[in-house]
């Protein structure tokens, strides 16, 4: 899931076999393996767990958390794992979305309907475009090749946190990150052929383009519509609810409808990497 940098946040796990008993949670860093202290605080309901993170301690920086939940369920240990996403907004805030036609309706759409349908149509996006369009924790492994060089496979690299060459942890003074994809190892050292280089950094734009956050505020509505009633045929063309109408083709990734919502896929195209022929 994702969530919103410097937001308290509240994730309930899946349901247990019965009442968790003597139940935990951790959370720890992608960006430096460390488990964040203090630990999230939980709450047994029914057959769940209910983890909170804090603003202060668990979503003030972009990185990525994987969450432990551990308990104990008919006298036996046992543990749910999930990975939380911080990142530098979202695409549409979830008030945004009650403005839709028929999205007020909290019962027929509840907040967490919506926010799984946004994280689904978001990762969806970014992944046919090839760029993030928020501001994003990633990571590369890479293997020395000889040179002071690596060419970083993410697009739109925005700050290097770390380095490793080898298992050890280098000097972030010692690179430069040149035309926004080129790690440069400045200190004339050469990455020594086959040794595994890890790199970790934060990427996307500042912010989506209003055009594009237009087309998704779309897809997510037609998506929870679906959803929320009987699902259209597969078949279907176009769609109209309440003056709005979406247009349908057959999803092709290789031919370039990345959806087949054609006003979506445009957008895809137009602000997307180099990747589909775009800056």
């Amino acid at each position: 899931m994702r969530v919103q940098l410097g937001a308290a946040t509240v994730v309930v796990t899946d349901p247990f076999d019965s009442t968790p008993t003597s139940v935990s949670a951790t959370a720890t860093r992608a960006s430096t393996g460390a488990a964040i202290s203090p630990a999230p605080t939980t709450s047994v309901i029914g057959d769940r767990v209910r983890v909170t993170l804090s603003a202060a301690d668990h979503t003030n920086v972009i990185d990525d958390l994987t969450v432990k939940v551990s308990a104990t369920v008919d006298s036996l240990a046992t543990h749910q794992t999930f990975t939380v996403e911080v990142v530098g907004s979202h695409y549409v805030t979830l008030g945004a979305l009650r403005d839709e036609p028929q999205l007020g309706d909290s019962n027929r759409y509840p907040d967490s309907l919506l926010a799984d349908i946004r994280d689904e149509v978001e990762g969806y996006v970014e992944e046919a475009a090839n760029v993030a369009f928020v501001p994003r924790y990633g990571s590369e492994l890479h293997t020395g090749d000889g040179s002071t060089t690596l060419v970083l496979r993410t697009n739109r690299v925005r700050a290097i946190t770390s380095v490793t060459v080898d298992g050890e942890s280098q000097p972030l003074v010692d690179f430069d990150l040149l035309d926004g994809d080129v790690l440069y190892r400045k200190s004339g050292l050469a990455y020594t052929w086959a040794d595994p280089v890890v790199v970790k950094f934060t990427h996307g734009h500042d912010r989506p383009p209003a055009k594009l956050v237009r087309e998704v505020r779309k897809a997510i509505r037609t998506e929870a519509l679906n959803r929320g009633a009987q699902a259209p045929a597969d078949r279907i063309w176009e769609q109209t609810a309440d003056g709005n109408t979406v247009r349908f083709s057959t999803a092709d990734f290789a031919a370039g409808r990345f959806t087949g919502q054609l006003s979506l896929d445009a957008a895809i195209h137009a602000y997307g990497s180099a990747r589909l022929g775009f800056a």
